[in-house]
């Protein structure tokens, strides 16, 4: 599924996010996840509606495109996550993805997972350049499902791409486009799988403490069996 959003709408929706980032300051405050899904009624009318559509009838992945972004509003990419110099000029992304993804949802992060943020940065950091993380910069990121390991995990994940000089593909699957026999089927719904976290939930890639990750190592060291089909 795929919605191009034309100059009207665009202009809607960047005056709506800034007047929600003035009121509220930042993506991840209480009141604005709590107020999310009412605020999100303020979009033109045919964004709500397509993400609506595409939350209903489950399609595998749907594209907004058209949006604009202000290079020299956004700054220089940071070293980290953490050290971002200036999150107010995100800002206006931040809540936008706040806005659509509380159409399809809750909105929610995880503690242990960049400090607790709402909002995951994505980007290159010195050091991880092979690693199986978002963070990598030299290997290809294998097929995965976000955070199959918890049992809260998302049922939706939303990503807005706001710089990418080399144009690098995001590839997408679904288990629906697979030709699964039914036999395997039958053993893929069967809790006798591990599936452990990966390293962005661990505290030596978070730098603030938190009693979550203690059932992160529990996790990791004693992982419960579970089905890979639900």
């Amino acid at each position: 599924m795929e919605l191009r959003l034309d100059d009207a709408e665009l202009a809607a929706v960047d005056e709506l996010a800034d007047a929600i980032g003035r009121d509220y300051g930042r993506p991840d405050h209480p009141e604005l996840l709590v107020e999310a899904p009412a605020l999100a009624c303020r979009l033109p009318g045919r964004i709500p509606h397509f993400l609506n559509r595409f939350r209903r009838t489950e399609a595998g992945h749907c594209l907004i495109r058209g949006h604009h972004v202000d290079q020299d509003r956004l700054g220089p990419t940071p070293g980290h996550w953490k050290n971002a110099e200036d999150p107010q000029r995100t800002l206006r992304f931040d809540v936008r993805l706040v806005l659509y993804s509380a159409v399809l949802g809750d909105v929610f992060g995880w503690a242990t997972q960049q400090d607790g943020r709402i909002i995951n940065d994505v980007l290159p950091i010195k050091g991880n350049e092979t690693k199986q993380l978002g963070s990598a910069s030299d290997v290809y990121m294998h097929f995965h499902t976000e955070d199959p390991f918890h049992e809260h995990r998302p049922d939706f994940v939303t990503l807005a791409c706001l710089r990418n000089p080399d144009r690098t593909a995001t590839t997408m699957g679904h288990i629906d486009d697979v030709a699964i026999d039914p036999r395997d089927a039958e053993v893929l719904f069967e809790p006798r799988f591990v599936i452990t976290p990966d390293e962005a939930h661990l505290s030596s890639n978070n730098t603030l403490p938190h009693n979550a990750f203690a059932g992160i190592e529990e996790l990791l060291h004693r992982p419960p069996p579970v089905a890979v089909l639900y």
